[in-house]
């Protein structure tokens, strides 16, 4: 699944990108309850996950935390429903409605991600993308 993620481009369609980080985050869910992935000799240490900082792209961030992953899941799943609330045609009611949807899904994943952000706390993200979620 995460291979799905580093390989999928522009020309992937954006609920597509929606599906996947969804279902990746879920299964990141599902395996966090039953493996403890840290760099702890106790845990499950050998999995690394790393990410490129999205603002200075030669930036990035590599741990044996699955928190890292999961923190970088919502940032891309609350992007990506940003992106797909701006393709609508707004020059219609239903064109109006239809993107507020996809902004208030946007900003889920994003408050998701600020609540739980002590959590997170460890994993490595920029401090103007940490200040911009408690704005």
């Amino acid at each position: 699944m995460r291979n799905s993620i580093e390989s999928s481009s522009a020309a992937d369609s954006l609920p597509a990108r929606r599906d996947l980080l969804q279902n990746y985050f879920k299964a990141l869910t599902a395996v966090e309850l039953r493996f403890l992935i840290s760099s702890d000799k106790d845990h499950v240490n050998s999995v690394t996950f790393t990410w490129h900082d999205a603002f200075k792209n030669k930036n990035k961030a590599s741990q044996q935390n699955i928190h890292l992953e999961k923190v970088a899941i919502l940032f891309n799943l609350g992007a990506v429903h940003s992106q797909i609330g701006l393709t609508f045609d707004r020059s219609t009611m239903e064109g109006r409605r239809q993107p507020s949807h996809s902004f208030i899904a946007a900003a889920g994943a994003f408050a998701n991600l600020r609540d739980k952000m002590h959590q997170y706390a460890e994993a490595s993200t920029n401090e103007a993308c940490r200040n911009s979620l408690f704005i």
